[in-house]
C-alpha cells in the first residue's frame, strides 16, 4: 500500500441537498503554518475552514470530492449513497489504506489490496480524516450558497440544507422543492403534504 487516505462525507442529515465526500491524501512531512489545526469540520469557523481548505488543495498530495445528488438519495436512500460515495472515492484512487468517519460498514468496497479502516470520531483523531472532512464542508456549504440564490427562500447560505427552525418553517410555508430529500420531508411534513 502506497499511500494513506482520509475521507469523510458531509450532508448525511440534511432535508436538502447532495451529500458529499472527499479523500484526501496528506504530505509525509506536513509543516502545517502555526495559526492553523487540523480537526473536525464541524468544529471550526468558516473562515478557519476556508483558510484549512486552502492550504489543504495546495499541499496534500491527493485531493478528490465526489457527490451524490438528490434524485438519487431519492430513489436509492441514504444509506445507498453513504456506501456508494466511498466506493466511488476509493475507485478513484486505487489500492490503498483508507482512514474513515464513522461506524461504517464498508466491506468489500475498496480495490483489491486496499485496507479500509472506520472509526467513530476520527476526525478528531486523524489528520488526514479531519482533512477531508474539512474539504467536503467547504465544497458543500458552497454548493448549498449557489443554490440559495435560486432557492432563497430556504436560508440554506446560513443552515446550508439542515433541518434549522428557519428551514423547516420555509418548508411548510413555502413547500418543498426539487433539492429536498422524500424521505426526511415525509419524517417533517407527513405523508400527504410531502
Amino acid at each position: 500500500m502506497q499511500f494513506v487516505a482520509g475521507m469523510d462525507e458531509v450532508g448525511r442529515g440534511a432535508l436538502a441537498g447532495p451529500l458529499v465526500a472527499a479523500a484526501v491524501v496528506l504530505p509525509r512531512q506536513m509543516q502545517l503554518p502555526s495559526k492553523l489545526r487540523l480537526r473536525d469540520s464541524k468544529t471550526l469557523s468558516p473562515a478557519e475552514r476556508q483558510d484549512l481548505d486552502r492550504w489543504i488543495r495546495a499541499h496534500a498530495a491527493v485531493v478528490e470530492v465526489e457527490s451524490i445528488g438528490v434524485k438519487a438519495i431519492n430513489l436509492l436512500g441514504i444509506g445507498w449513497a453513504n456506501r456508494s460515495i466511498y466506493g466511488r472515492l476509493m475507485a478513484r484512487l486505487g489500492p490503498g489504506r483508507y482512514l474513515v468517519d464513522g461506524n461504517l460498514r464498508l466491506h468489500g468496497l475498496g480495490p483489491s489490496g486496499s485496507c479500509v479502516i472506520c472509526r467513530c470520531g476520527g476526525d478528531a483523531q486523524e489528520p488526514a480524516i479531519a482533512a477531508a472532512s474539512i474539504v467536503a464542508k467547504v465544497y458543500r456549504d458552497h454548493l448549498m450558497g449557489t443554490l440559495h440564490q435560486t432557492y432563497p427562500c430556504y436560508g440554506w447560505v446560513r443552515n446550508v440544507g439542515y433541518a434549522t427552525e428557519e428551514h423547516r418553517r420555509a418548508v411548510q410555508t413555502s413547500g418543498p422543492c426539487i433539492v429536498h430529500r422524500t424521505l426526511y420531508l415525509r419524517r417533517l411534513l407527513g405523508e400527504e403534504q410531502a
